[in-house]
């Protein structure tokens, strides 16, 4: 979750299961992986059959916040090697823990097992948590069903998503200024943060092979969200937030502030004593407004807002949080108090009901953004698109409960100015009634209704289409184009300088409800414009170096020496011209 990518390092070699690492030891209180195993080859094992619960210990926010707790989870999510029915757990560095005589994972934070398995369920229960939201399940971007939750992935202050490897993986370093090495497994922050990249890919691949740089913040800003609603899941962090704010979520709090230890070490390594007092990474609390990222600079400090994704995401991060204030104090006034703990006291009308208004808060504001991804266009996640679509979503979920607060949030950030809420264009009469679910009847059914959708069937050649519990029925259309490299100006890549091209992309969305009605259509149409900033960014990674020529394994050389990822790569296709394409990788 750095800002800084520079600070990554020793990570490529990461990437294969069978490698394993070596590390420096003298700047390292790690001195040998086997010293934080919990167990070895001779001591007793666990029983062979585990009990129905199984009981852990784990880190609910950030270890910067509270001490680890315990807490208890079904046999079959967990097992006896960390392996769920959705994610898994791995290790670079050490060996996958096993259950104690009990069967129970219970470790102290001193040891490896502790981090794989705080990493393992928070991952777990971050995905459970946003398909509850967006009411069905959410599939991986990758061919298999698990996506591996690496705790120990390397040295280096950072963690990163890769669609190729499968995986989310999570570094670790010594900090002179705490005094002891960081895992940034152990942060729930950043491990919901990470896992949040890996949902939204699975539910929008498209956005990381866009050249849009928006789109690229929007995951970040996305997974800072994925975070703070994380965050909301717990009763310790809910009586946490009620005690920091006194129930005003203007005051700094665990909520919106994201990885508390992380953010703390790296501020103590810096030069600004200054900045030592913001014990955070990120901070949802700001004032940032919307600008078009091509007319920000690329760099700048903390303070001033820029075209860089994790700097950029900030607006629509802060955009979400105060939605979640609004919806917060509405709840709060329509709750009724706590029973008085005096009863006698007459002055004694009880306090308002915090946790109760926070609990109502996050079902609201979860459902709302998972279903605007939902029902937003595959190929555009521009701030715009996605406020549009949370105002369409809670009409489709709540019939508009929360379209004051969403207006007004969206449009005082300057996503949103008031003419794109009055121009919304009115549904066509279309029902999706009758119709099957297979490609082929999806591409059918847009024929026969592309005059009253607006939509030309024969462009579009993905379609797919989900069925959520909320009775909606959405289905996603892609049309791909090939473009030229060479005649915009893009005369090499990586050192190949013939027959170059990219791949853009066009979508459209439609939802209908349990009636067949069409309830929601966001069309997304690529434009010269669009063309044009796609071409600006390849050359500006191919000057930068941060464009690689495909390698027989797609994993190799993913980072360069630096530390730094590439962005795109060049590869062959059968025909023997080349394609440039992002690398689905997203580096925090």
């Amino acid at each position: 979750m750095d800002n800084s990518l520079s600070r990554i390092s020793k990570v490529s070699q990461q990437l294969s299961d069978a490698r394993r690492m070596s590390f420096n030891n003298n700047n390292d209180e790690v001195k040998d992986p086997v010293d934080r195993l919990t167990l070895s080859k001779d001591e007793p094992k666990p029983p062979e059959e585990l009990p129905k619960k199984i009981k852990f210990n784990y880190f609910p926010q950030d270890p910067l916040i509270d001490s680890p707790i315990g807490d208890e989870i079904e046999q079959d999510k967990i097992g006896r090697d960390l392996k769920g029915p959705r994610t898994a757990g791995k290790d670079s560095t050490y060996h996958i823990a096993i259950p104690d005589l009990e069967g129970n994972f219970i470790f102290t934070p001193d040891k490896p097992g502790f981090d794989q398995v705080n990493s393992f369920v928070v991952s777990q229960r971050t995905l459970e948590m946003h398909e509850k939201s967006i009411g069905h399940q959410i599939n991986w971007a990758f061919d298999s069903k698990i996506l591996d939750v690496n705790s120990h992935a390397g040295e280096g202050a950072n963690a990163y998503y890769m669609r190729w490897s499968e995986s989310i993986n999570f570094l670790f370093f010594k900090s002179k200024g705490l005094d002891k090495t960081v895992q940034t497994s152990q942060s729930a922050d950043i491990v919901a943060h990470e896992t949040g990249h890996a949902v939204l890919d699975g539910l929008r691949p498209k956005l990381l092979s866009s050249w849009n740089s928006e789109n690229r913040a929007f995951h970040e800003a996305f997974s800072d969200c994925s975070s703070m609603l994380y965050t909301l899941q717990s009763d310790v962090n809910l009586e946490g937030i009620a005690k920091e704010t006194s129930g005003d979520l203007t005051k700094w709090n665990r909520l919106p502030m994201m990885a508390e230890e992380f953010g703390k070490a790296l501020r103590l390594k810096n030069d600004d004593p200054g900045d030592d007092h913001k014990t955070y990474l990120r901070n949802a609390i700001n004032d940032f407004k919307y600008v078009k990222p091509s007319d920000l600079p690329s760099g700048g400090g903390e303070d001033q807002l820029t075209s860089e994704p994790h700097n950029f995401s900030r607006v629509f991060t802060g955009a979400f949080y105060d939605f979640i204030k609004a919806v917060y104090e509405r709840k709060l006034a329509e709750l009724p108090h706590l029973p008085p703990e005096n009863p006698e006291n007459p002055d004694d009308t009880g306090k308002p009901d915090v946790v109760g208004a926070l609990k109502a808060t996050r079902d609201i504001a979860g459902q709302v953004l998972l279903k605007a991804v939902d029902i937003s266009p595959a190929s555009d996640a521009s701030y715009k698109t996605i406020a549009k679509c949370m105002i369409k979503a809670d009409e489709i979920l709540n019939n508009g409960a929360n379209r004051y607060d969403l207006v007004n949030v969206f449009v005082s950030r300057n996503i949103l100015k008031p003419e794109d809420i009055q121009n919304d264009r009115e549904l066509p009469d279309v029902s999706f009634k009758g119709w099957g679910l297979s490609r082929d009847s999806l591409l059918d059914f847009l024929k026969a209704n592309e005059n009253k959708l607006g939509l030309k069937a024969s462009d579009f050649t993905e379609a797919v289409a989900v069925k959520d519990t909320y009775g909606n029925t959405i289905l996603q259309y892609v049309a791909g184009k090939e473009i030229p490299l060479n005649s915009y100006g893009v005369k090499e890549a990586a050192g190949i300088n013939k027959d170059l091209f990219m791949d853009v992309y066009s979508s459209a969305t439609l939802a209908f409800d349990s009636n067949g009605k069409l309830v929601s259509r966001m069309v997304y149409e690529v434009n010269q414009d669009t063309i044009w900033e796609a071409i600006h960014l390849i050359k500006d990674l191919e000057k930068k170096g941060l464009i690689r020529r495909q390698p027989i394994n797609k994993l190799e050389n993913i980072f360069k020496s630096s530390g730094i990822p590439y962005e795109a790569e060049v590869y062959q296709m059968p025909d023997g011209r080349f394609k440039v394409q992002r690398i689905p990788i997203v580096v925090d």
